[in-house]
């Protein structure tokens, strides 16, 4: 996660929550939020693990020290985990970036 620039936000129960573009805002935030989600994907079934992961962007509120996000975008990318299959991504719209990046990003199934 923190490699693509996002840090983990909480856990609740066994999911994670993490952000990207908080507390500095980068222009591809979409696109790191993605990369991360893919190779988190494809770790998962090395760990013995099964899951589903929910992408989505748009503004939400955080508080100053714990950070916290909480919002519109928060709660489409909890339902979006929630109806992605097992062993895949699913985001409400693909980030913006160049077309080649975003056919790769497509076809490592970041989207379903």
């Amino acid at each position: 996660m923190s490699r693509h620039g996002g840090s983990v936000e909480k856990f609740i129960g066994d999911a994670v929550m993490a952000v990207f573009g908080v507390p500095v805002v980068h222009e591809d935030d979409a696109l790191r939020a993605c990369r991360a989600a893919v190779e988190m994907r494809d770790a998962l079934p090395e760990l013995g693990v099964e899951g589903r992961i929910g992408v989505n962007t748009g503004e939400v509120l955080t508080g100053t020290e714990e950070r916290f996000a909480t919002g519109d975008a928060v709660n489409v990318a909890a339902r979006l985990e929630q109806a992605a299959e097992a062993g895949r991504c699913c985001s409400a719209r693909r980030p913006s970036c160049s077309s080649r990046r975003r056919w790769r990003l497509a076809k490592s199934g970041c989207w379903s």
